[in-house]
């Protein structure tokens, strides 16, 4: 299970990168295009991917599923922060990490992935301890009816996203393939992206800074490698997709409310606790293999 906690290790860290966006004066949309980036490069260095090989991503089955996850992942990216900014971060948490019941359903239903009554014991515990852990108290109250369609946006894009990979890997995918894969799925989300920051420049509506682009760079690392080491887990783990995809998302709620706790001095309300404490259990019980 070393990949499962390298991605859990990975995407905490890159929670942590976007939590300090602020303090620094990030233009988020920026930091996020030039995030994508970095994550071609990166990933193209570490898998001495040759960059001819990227002309040649049409001809691949899962190219198209590869450019509706590049869509998905700059929309879902930029949708989260601004029903951040206008819901508050629990809300927002919480429409994400919900998404899990997608890819969990898709597995079992569509796949027939075995699954015992302590699975699913454990899916309906880790569901409330993703609400749990993501309550925040004081949270803004809704201004307009409108904003109360981003959340159900941000959960049903987040778990799509959790789905294609799954989708591509099981149907699609050859173990050769998973780092030109995951490579093309960010080359696209940075396309996509610098035509929009592009487009918002000209219009005056956002800007430039020199810590935009270092703190992409710096955010771009953890992001490659937490979708490639997914990857890897539902490859060699041994475990079910319905089992290693909310294990992955319960594992980083928890986690990152102890970094919160322990590092931003965060903390934590009796109802964010207990989310974390049912957080534990759902893993272990998820944890167990299927008969």
């Amino acid at each position: 299970m070393i990949y499962l906690f390298a991605s859990v290790l990975c995407s905490t860290i890159l929670i942590v990168i976007l939590k300090l966006f602020p303090k620094f004066q990030v233009v988020s949309l920026l930091g996020i295009v030039v995030n994508y980036l970095t994550c071609v490069v990166f990933g193209m260095c570490l898998d001495r991917v040759p960059v001819d090989s990227l002309f040649l991503l049409p001809q691949f089955s899962w190219f198209g599923i590869a450019v509706g996850l590049g869509f998905l992942f700059i929309s879902i990216f930029n949708l989260s922060a601004i029903s951040s900014q206008s819901l508050g971060i629990g809300i927002t948490s919480m429409s994400m990490k919900l998404g899990l019941i997608v890819p969990i359903m898709v597995g079992i239903f569509f796949y027939k992935e075995p699954y015992t009554w302590v699975t699913l014991m454990g899916i309906v515990l880790a569901l409330i301890a993703v609400v749990l852990s993501s309550i925040q108290q004081g949270s803004q109250k809704i201004s307009h009816i409108g904003l109360m369609v981003l959340p159900l946006v941000v959960f049903v894009g987040s778990g799509f996203c959790d789905v294609g990979v799954q989708v591509a890997y099981i149907s699609y995918l050859n173990p050769s393939d998973n780092a030109l894969f995951s490579i093309s799925l960010f080359l696209i989300a940075f396309v996509i992206g610098l035509v929009v920051y592009l487009v918002l420049l000209l219009m005056k509506k956002t800007r430039y800074t020199w810590q935009s682009l270092i703190a992409g760079i710096i955010l771009g690392i953890p992001n490659y490698l937490s979708i490639y080491f997914i990857i890897l887990a539902l490859g060699k783990s041994g475990y079910s997709s319905s089992v290693i995809m909310p294990v992955a998302n319960i594992s980083v709620v928890a986690l990152s409310s102890l970094v919160g706790l322990f590092i931003f001095k965060e903390r934590l309300s009796k109802i964010n606790t207990a989310g974390i404490v049912l957080a534990i259990i759902a893993i272990i019980l998820l944890m167990i293999k299927s008969a």
